[in-house]
């Protein structure tokens, strides 16, 4: 389904840059993310807030997928 959206994004002119982010313990979404093919570009603190675990803003990893 990554790969499938992945390459629905690309087909548009527009789009420059195609990214995702996981949560810094959410190793599984990591391995989808890396088996599709996105590259990983980074840790961010503080970042973003996962309503379902928690109200506080947490680390996340940054992955973006290489355009050719």
């Amino acid at each position: 389904a990554v790969k499938a959206l992945v390459a629905h994004l690309a087909s548009f002119e527009g789009i420059f840059r195609i990214w995702a982010v996981t949560h810094k313990e959410n190793q599984p979404s990591r391995q989808v993310l890396e088996k599709a093919g996105f590259v990983y570009e980074g840790l961010v603190k503080n970042w973003t807030v996962f309503p379902n675990l928690d109200n506080a803003a947490v680390d996340c990893h940054f992955y973006y997928y290489p355009r050719t």
